[in-house]
């Protein structure tokens, strides 16, 4: 890596050159069995801003971690033909043995190279492939977190059978990392935004021995902080006194991040007047969207007990 780029990139941190002597492209990550997964909806998947967030990202990610770092996302055919350069990995990588585990088991998977700044390994996962496990899935996250996925939403489904068939790699990479080296593997999996969150939840859910990274990109939780703060209040306004204390306002689903700043500001505007997942009468809400809702009604009319 050049010093002229890598100044670039660290033009903000004081120990530019200790960042340097890190940038070996993978060859101590592999000695230590070191492995960094990141997921997005917008792998190879140009869509908005988090497709721009991660593709400034892999320069300097496969410049230290190199073979060590992956990118997990979907398959999406129309980009993946013109951005991806399909190859299999070797076959004693770990890697390799994860994804022929899940071909063998019915999914589509596509593996190759992201022709993008580093040019990072990149793991696609077809969802029709998987769409056979929906209701397994649907199943098992209803179990393990009380959370529920509304049957026609698409989106949200697309959302489910992407997070578990990640979950269900990094799982298969785990069990194939142990007998790759002598040393313990020690991985992260990186998930942004809620398309990629259920990933997270499965493998925490299925005390799958990674550690685990969200990021929010302050999208839609960003745009319900402004209605919270701006647009509540004017609603307000021409509510009669009355009619307003027989509001209860439902902050529905964020469970990845556990919607911490909404559940904040619901307090300082209406504070013993909301419910959200797990609370007030233990509701079950929806869980891959960030939603909010104002119920009009006594509270014992909803099964909310006072």
């Amino acid at each position: 890596m050049s010093r002229e780029r890598a100044s670039r990139r660290f033009y903000r941190v004081e120990s530019q050159h200790d960042l340097l002597s890190h940038m070996d492209k993978g060859q101590l990550a592999s000695l230590e069995n070191r492995w960094s997964f990141e997921a997005a909806w917008e792998v190879a998947n140009k869509v908005g801003g988090i497709y721009t967030v991660i593709r400034s990202k892999t320069y300097v990610s496969t410049e230290e971690m190199g073979e060590q770092y992956c990118l997990l996302g979907p398959y999406k055919e129309q980009c993946a033909r013109i951005e991806v350069e399909e190859a299999e990995f070797p076959p004693e990588n770990p890697l390799s043995i994860a994804v022929n585990k899940m071909r063998q088991q019915g999914f589509k998977i596509h593996t190759g190279t992201w022709l993008v700044d580093g040019n990072p390994q990149v793991i696609l996962f077809d969802i029709g492939s998987a769409a056979w496990k929906l209701d397994e899935y649907k199943q098992e996250l209803w179990s393990t977190c009380s959370l529920g996925i509304p049957h026609l939403d698409i989106e949200a489904n697309d959302a489910v059978i992407l997070g578990y068939q990640m979950a269900h790699f990094i799982a298969e990479f785990r069990k194939a990392a142990e007998e790759y080296s002598e040393s313990p593997p020690r991985i992260v999996a990186h998930f942004h935004e809620w398309q990629a969150g259920l990933g997270l939840i499965a493998l925490r859910t299925r005390h799958v021995d990674v550690a685990t990274v969200f990021t929010t990109h302050a999208t839609l939780l960003g745009r319900y902080r402004l209605i919270l703060d701006t647009v509540l209040p004017e609603l307000l306004e021409d509510i009669p006194l009355l009619v307003q204390h027989r509001i209860l306002h439902q902050c529905d689903s964020v469970p990845i991040h556990n919607g911490a700043q909404v559940w904040q500001l619901l307090n300082e505007v209406s504070s013993n007047q909301w419910i959200r997942h797990g609370g007030a009468g233990g509701m079950a809400t929806r869980p891959c969207t960030t939603q909010f809702f104002l119920l009009v009604g006594s509270p014992q009319s909803i099964g909310v007990p006072t």
